[in-house]
């Protein structure tokens, strides 16, 4: 079983190799323009790619917490790191108020944020925004911080045997991202070869076929129920 996530990202991977593959070559295009032509096509992958790529995050995390919160499951089984992600945005509004002001937004926390604090609480009012607001982009490291909330320590390691395997993969999403900032950034010169694309949809699809298993593996343990999200 997938997320209805993964099979979206798919999808995208799918339509970016037939970007990657099926490069146009209009007829009577000025010789200049080819190498012009070239290079936007791949910057052109390379977005969309990292895109999609983004997007997945965004969606799994979504999914996984609408199935959570369903579940009703024991929240203390989640870890620190979880809990204290999906509060921070309360908490450090509270802590920006004057002293004087704080005993309304206490409230609304015990209202809000009570239940997943308390002994014995369960899940069911989860917010799968405040887990993620503080990604910008899927970097690895990034990448590692959001399986880490839910108990994956190190998804790279997760996700492969071989040193080698995981060093070619960290690499491949590193570029992959890193080049699409660069673009959007107005960094004119920021190219990918067409092995450069062949590489990170490889690395891609690697990652998010092997992460989505392991996040819904990872899930199961936490709710401890004998029960997978998908």
């Amino acid at each position: 079983m997938t997320s209805k996530a993964l099979l979206n990202l798919l999808a995208g991977v799918d339509e970016v190799q037939a970007l990657r593959s099926e490069f146009p070559v209009p007829k009577g295009i000025p010789s200049g323009y080819m190498a012009l032509a070239a290079k936007a096509h791949g910057r052109s992958c390379v977005v969309l790619l990292s895109s999609h790529l983004d997007r997945y995050v965004y969606a799994v995390n979504e999914e996984a917490i609408d199935w959570i919160n369903r579940a009703q499951c024991d929240i203390a089984r989640f870890p620190d790191e979880f809990l204290l992600q999906h509060s921070k945005g309360a908490v450090d509004s509270i802590a920006a108020r004057s002293w004087e002001r704080r005993a309304e937004s206490l409230r609304e926390f015990i209202a809000v944020h009570g239940e997943l604090w308390s002994p014995g609480g369960v899940s069911g009012s989860l917010n799968h925004a405040e887990l993620l607001t503080w990604m910008r982009a899927p970097k690895p490291e990034s990448l590692q911080r959001f399986y880490r909330l839910y108990g994956v320590e190190n998804i790279f390691q997760a996700v492969t045997r071989g040193s080698a395997t995981r060093a070619a993969l960290y690499l491949g999403i590193r570029e992959l991202v890193e080049k699409r900032n660069n673009i959007a950034h107005g960094d004119f010169e920021t190219q990918a070869l067409p092995t450069d694309v062949t590489r990170y949809l490889a690395a891609v699809q690697k990652f998010a076929v092997s992460a989505d298993n392991r996040l819904s593996l990872a899930i199961r343990r936490l709710v401890g129920q004998g029960i997978s999200p998908w």
